[in-house]
């Protein structure tokens, strides 16, 4: 395969690839925010996580909460930071279908939307490479 091929038409195919896989994940979120109950939880803990790839360190928060019956739920989020975001003991808004009361989520901008917003931005820059460049078949 050439490089013109592969610019000019796979980036532009994996683009449109991840546009949709971030419409996904924002229809996602949005049925989440839809149906879902606000309280405050209390971050428990930082779960560690080191990457054998890049000596990257990640930490996760573990987040306890109470529904209005007095039922309490903990749940690690999916998002970590190196620095962390929280300090132990915080108290964090918090996301949940009551519903489903373990399906919860930190309510805050990145734990939401980050990964529509970053497939998206992706996906955008693999549509536009086409145009970047003087590629010919």
């Amino acid at each position: 395969m050439n490089t013109a091929f592969t610019v000019n038409y796979l980036f532009p195919l994996a683009g449109v690839g991840m546009l949709v896989a971030a419409f996904v994940l924002y229809d996602i979120s949005t049925a989440f925010v839809d149906r879902s109950v606000e309280t405050t939880g209390t971050l428990e803990r930082l779960v560690l996580s080191n990457s054998k790839d890049d000596d990257s360190t990640t930490y996760y928060p573990v987040v306890g909460f109470q529904t209005p019956d007095r039922q309490g739920y903990t749940f690690r989020s999916n998002y970590g930071s190196n620095p962390t975001s929280y300090s132990e003991v915080e108290s964090v808004p918090v996301l949940y279908d009551p519903a489903s009361p373990q399906d919860a989520r930190i309510k805050s901008f990145f734990s939401l939307w980050g990964g529509a917003v970053i497939l998206g931005g992706l996906g955008c820059l693999f549509c536009l490479v086409r145009g970047g460049g003087n590629f010919s078949d």
